[in-house]
């Protein structure tokens, strides 16, 4: 098990906890992350 799988995996716990409210809010900050440095979004 490297470092990254690791931190991987944390993360995907930590997700599962999150209220649906949440994940929408960060989703949706993370959109406006990437938009405002410009990056093209894949979807």
């Amino acid at each position: 098990m490297t470092n990254t799988d690791n931190v991987f995996e944390t993360l995907t716990q930590w997700w599962m906890t999150l209220e649906t409210g949440w994940q929408a809010v960060l989703l949706g900050f993370l959109a406006l992350l990437v938009v405002s440095l410009g990056v093209p979004i894949p979807w």
